[in-house]
């Protein structure tokens, strides 16, 4: 018998099953309950009910209406008009999926329902339905997925009151996140997997990347992505499962999945204040227009004050959306607009003593090191010409626009299909200043290039750019030293098409036996231009640091030639300019075998391609001095060729994932998986003529358990990877040239370890939540000219993270307070592991109160005890062999902060 034979067989006989058991209660007069109708209901039309069981205790149908189900192809119609005897109504989550709530109750939040009033001081975990993975059509709850993931709620976001994806994503197991930059511009890892960036963390927003290249250059993922009232949760697959329904996905997949347009009125808004003068305010709003269309609308507006003092004050700015939906009983379709235009600090690293101690008047914690001076810089533009500004009191200006399409039809009760489509255009223009390593200390070379000029030059003196005829030595300046900073400004200008389609068919069999079926094509196009025009200033070794020009004197102290030109010591450190037209394609395949009713297999199969052609505009030397009065160092400056050099690039790779997951009873499951997974680099490869475009074969497996026994739920996971070939690359100062160039290494890494989610409701007044990872991240092989270091720990990624958290309750649920520790293991800035940045330990405390129906009030106090937690240390330095220096570079995390806000429910 073929395979389509026995799918109209089995749904006849269902039908049949069904059809007796109705004739049979139809004729005793009798009627059928309420649970037993919906379970009747979803083997009929495959669909996935989530209700609580309140709802349904006790309540009943008539045996008419069980007939009514019967007859009927489509069942929204009579499925409403019972729930709504009952004070019910249904929602349509998304693919078949539908959620049940009391009439009264809206679901903006999809997944969680809402209602004014603080309805439950407990989450449950497990109970939460998944949609980010390889599920697909098959939205599982927590519980029920056979891969790990983390769901940050709704609620969640709103106790951390920060618009930072790299601060909402900082607790999620098995992700470490150094978020020491700001806003935006923070390095994501996961499972000691090496590179910074995000490169192995692909960031969603329902179901699509805001950007193709999230771990490009200047386009890091959280520079699309803010925090907002719009966001119902975020969920982050672990692992190498997701990278087969997501482009470049190989260590985790984080999914923000936003609100949606919902059948009431329903609308809030928040205002946030802090011990640092920022001001923001946030508001969602959704209503209902007819029975089948909605929509809704969210932003925020900041003011733009930072937890660091500035020199100056960054413009105010925000991010607004707007969205329509529309759903029947075939189809849905949802519209969203976004527009992000803010200005963020990018936060550099600064000087210390060591990696435990500042210098007098810098404090690392509370200095954005930025002075006045930097900020008013002049410039030389790429053809000579003092044109341009170093712009830095506008911070990273991100002016994006994003138009999201999302459509679901239902073809019939075995086949959907779904379609996702965004575009999205705009520029960003990072401005910010950068640490430069520790390269004045010692000033030997410099002086010995321009003796061999001017050979009655005997030694250097300094001056402010205010003062410039007040010379004093190296010992008259504070702490004794000179920084180096890049001022960096990089313009990027993209636009990107993505489009995402899926065909899914659900077929049932014998013994409990189903396949859900799911074939797609995924599509990627961006442009994008990037200009670069970056310096190296000299600067005092104090907070709001100063520039400093260097003279070159005789023996007598007198000038014989500045050295400097304005504070700035090499123009042009990095003069590029760049365009990519860069495409993806992708098919894959994805099927969730149900094979009893305790046992699950899933296969998924990527294959992916990229095709990619641009151009590089090269660089010659330009001697830009026209008297003996101006800078020595304007003798050579770069300056752009008129020619460009083009560039065609093209390469595949392929990704594989199995996993089995057994209910061993239900409250006890398990789960095992293999994944080979891939990562093709779209930028630096192709522009610098270096490292490895390409990252194939990365070996992860996971094995994993998962508890949900009434007030104890745990989620574990086992893991180890195997990354045979490490593209390594990182942006470093040459001490010979003083030039911006690439470091690059060849180098295979090892790791393995365990991560955790717990979650304890220990009395009805207080519960814990406990989360976090233990691994061993280690190179297998690491080759480069400096050394062999297989065997050191990888660079940058703790071998711990330990959350902890506890709720305590009162005054019937309404209110409470929490405190929060996080724990971070002992890293290392380089491979050679001499320069260990030293573990932290961050607390925090914070509570939220219901003041009544329609009003509440949330507050937190973040890093009560000022902790310094260094994240990567000196970035600009050498990540293969850091050289030990006359002092420290290192970034911290921001210092003691508290933000108070208030929410009210207008409707």
């Amino acid at each position: 018998m073929t395979v389509r034979a026995r799918v109209i067989l089995f749904r006849y006989w269902l039908k049949l099953c069904i059809c007796i058991t109705t004739f049979t209660v139809y004729a005793q007069d009798a009627n059928v309950s309420l649970d037993d109708y919906l379970q009747q209901l979803t083997q009929l039309h495959q669909l996935q009910l989530v209700y609580e069981s309140r709802l349904t205790q006790g309540k009943s149908v008539t045996a008419t209406q069980l007939k009514l189900m019967l007859e009927q192809v489509a069942f929204q119609k009579p499925l409403s008009q019972i729930l709504q005897q009952h004070n019910l109504t249904f929602k349509l989550l998304n693919n078949g999926t539908l959620i049940i709530v009391e009439a009264k109750q809206s679901s903006a939040n999809l997944a969680v329902t809402q209602v004014k009033k603080r309805s439950s001081k407990h989450k449950l975990p497990m109970e939460k339905i998944v949609v980010t993975g390889i599920n697909l059509a098959n939205k599982f709850s927590l519980f029920q997925t056979a891969y790990p993931v983390s769901v940050i709620s709704e609620s969640d976001t709103e106790l951390q009151q920060s618009s930072s994806a790299a601060e909402v994503l900082a607790k999620v197991p098995g992700l470490y996140l150094e978020r020491s930059a700001g806003t935006v511009g923070n390095n994501a890892y996961t499972r000691g997997l090496p590179n910074d960036n995000f490169r192995y963390v692909r960031m969603l927003e329902d179901g699509l990347p805001s950007f193709e290249e999230g771990a490009g250059a200047f386009t890091n993922a959280d520079i699309f992505i803010r925090m907002d009232k719009s966001i119902a949760r975020i969920e982050a697959v672990k692992g190498g499962s997701g990278s087969i329904v997501a482009s470049n996905a190989a260590g985790a997949t984080v999914n923000i999945v936003n609100k949606k347009s919902t059948d009431v009125a329903e609308g809030e808004f928040v205002w946030t204040t802090t011990d640092f003068g920022l001001q923001r305010l946030d508001v969602f709003a959704a209503l209902p227009i007819t029975d089948a269309v909605s929509a809704h609308a969210a932003g925020y507006w900041s003011n733009g004050q930072t937890v660091r003092e500035l020199p100056f004050n960054l413009p105010a700015g925000g991010q607004v959306k707007f969205g329509i939906t529309y759903v029947d009983e075939l189809a849905d379709v949802h519209f969203n607009f976004k527009r992000i235009h803010d200005h963020n600090v990018f936060y550099p690293a600064v000087p210390m003593r060591n990696q435990a101690q500042g210098f007098a008047n810098l404090n690392p914690i509370k200095s954005s090191y930025m002075s006045a001076d930097m900020a008013e810089l002049k410039l030389f533009d790429g053809q000579g010409q003092r044109k341009s500004v170093s712009n830095l009191e506008q911070g990273v200006e991100s002016s994006l626009s994003s138009y999201t399409f999302l459509t679901t039809l239902r073809l019939s009760p075995n086949w959907q299909l779904d379609n996702k489509l965004r575009y999205v255009t705009g520029s960003i223009d990072f401005s910010a200043a950068f640490s430069g390593g520790a390269r004045l200390a010692d000033l030997s070379s410099e002086l010995a290039d321009i003796q061999a000029d001017y050979t009655q030059v005997d030694s250097f003196r300094f001056a402010y750019l205010a003062e410039p005829q007040q010379l004093v030595s190296l010992q008259q300046l504070p702490n004794q030293l000179l920084n180096d900073v890049g001022i960096w400004r990089s313009q990027v200008d993209l636009n990107n098409w993505i489009n995402d389609i899926n065909l899914n068919y659900l077929w049932h069999g014998e013994n409990d036996l189903s396949h859900s079926l799911t074939l797609g094509y995924y599509h990627s196009q961006f442009q994008q231009t990037q200009l670069w025009n970056w310096q190296s200033v000299v600067t005092e070794v104090v907070d709001s640091a100063r520039l400093i020009d260097i003279f070159a004197v005789d023996k007598n102290g007198q000038v014989v030639v500045p050295y400097t030109d304005k504070g700035v010591w090499k123009h042009h450190a990095n003069l590029a300019e760049f365009a990519d037209d860069v495409t993806y394609s992708a098919w894959y395949l994805v099927d969730n075998i149900q094979l009893s009713d305790t046992l699950r297999l899933d296969l998924g199969y990527r294959y992916q391609s990229v095709d990619k052609k641009g151009f590089v505009r090269p660089t010659e030397q330009k001697n830009l001095r026209t008297d003996e009065t101006d800078a020595w160092i304007l003798q050579q400056v770069s300056v752009f060729q008129p020619k460009v050099e083009p560039y065609v690039y093209a390469a595949d790779a392929r990704a594989w994932t199995l996993g089995l997951n057994y209910d061993w009873s239900e409250q006890l499951a398990f789960f095992a998986r293999y994944s080979s997974t891939f990562r093709i680099t779209a930028e630096f490869a192709q522009w610098f003529d270096c490292c490895q475009p390409i990252e194939k074969n990365i070996s992860l497996i996971e094995l994993g358990s998962k508890l949900n026994q009434g007030k104890l739920s745990a989620f574990v996971t086992l893991f180890a990877n195997d990354f045979p070939e490490i593209a390594i690359s990182n942006q470093i100062i040459d001490e010979e040239t003083q030039q911006v160039v690439i470091e690059s290494a060849n180098a295979g890494s090892k790791a393995h370890g365990v991560e955790w989610d717990l979650y304890w409701q220990a009395l009805p007044w207080l519960d814990f939540t406990f989360s976090g990872f233990v691994q061993s991240l280690k190179y297998s092989r690491f080759d480069s000219v400096q050394g062999d270091y297989r065997g050191k720990q990888i660079v940058r990624q703790p071998n711990y993270r330990l959350n902890l958290q506890n709720k305590y309750y009162w005054s019937q649920n309404q209110h409470f307070i929490y405190v929060a520790a996080e724990l971070v293991g002992r890293r290392y800035q380089d491979a050679a592991n001499t320069l260990v940045l030293p573990a932290y330990a961050i607390w925090s405390l914070g509570g939220a109160f219901q003041l009544n129906e329609d009003w509440s009030l949330n507050w937190v106090i973040n890093n009560l005890t000022n902790e310094l937690a260094l994240t990567e240390g000196s970035p600009r330095a050498s990540q293969v062999l850091a050289h030990q220096t006359d002092y420290f570079v290192g970034r911290a995390i921001d210092g003691r902060n508290s933000h108070i806000s208030i929410k009210y429910r207008f409707w």
